[in-house]
């Protein structure tokens, strides 16, 4: 299944924080995942998939992601921001760019979209400092409900910042050591 928006450097980006795990679990927020970060009703603790399933329900699990990109943002992210927030649309859910369920980060995404709409595409100190609010958006989703509190994961704050550190300087190998992934984090 080809993506549209993302770059095949965007995918590896995600699998580096989603570790595949053929067997189905439990992630921290009790949420039954299985492969590279799939969840739904087909996945049941417990139970084995192999890496071409699992493949294929990440890019099955990308469409939207890409579609909230290109709703949101239209055409005007370069390559490496739309890995930057498909990452963290994958993890968090399309609905952190929901203006009634999110309206902050959507304000913060809003404002960094009028600003590079008329930018081009390449990392520049402009840019950067455009995308700011929207990487600052990002940053605000550290953040899990386990055992019924909401509590900062170190794995997510890292996974933010690696996220937010694409998004603003294009850099896919910042920070490669030492990846916290499910189902340890």
């Amino acid at each position: 299944m080809t993506l549209s928006l993302m770059t095949e450097k965007g995918v590896s980006f995600i699998k580096r924080f989603e570790k595949f795990e053929p067997v189905g679990y439990l992630d921290i927020a009790g949420v039954p995942t299985n492969g590279w970060g799939h969840t739904g009703a087909d996945v049941e603790p417990g139970v084995r998939i192999d890496k071409a399933l699992a493949e294929e329900n990440l890019r099955k699990d990308l469409i939207p992601v890409e579609r909230a990109i290109a709703r949101f943002f239209g055409g005007h992210l370069a390559d490496w921001e739309a890995d930057a927030v498909g990452s963290w649309l994958f993890n968090v859910g399309t609905g952190a760019l929901d203006p009634h369920f999110a309206p902050r980060t959507c304000r913060r995404a809003n404002m960094a979209l009028i600003a590079i709409t008329n930018m081009a595409r390449e990392v520049s100190w402009r840019r950067r400092a455009a995308l700011q609010p929207l990487a600052e958006a990002i940053h605000m989703w550290n953040k899990a409900t386990i055992g019924g509190i909401l509590q900062e994961v170190a794995g997510l704050t890292r996974r933010r910042n690696e996220e937010a550190e694409l998004l603003l300087f294009g850099d896919y190998e910042w920070g490669d050591e030492g990846i916290v992934a499910a189902p340890g984090m």
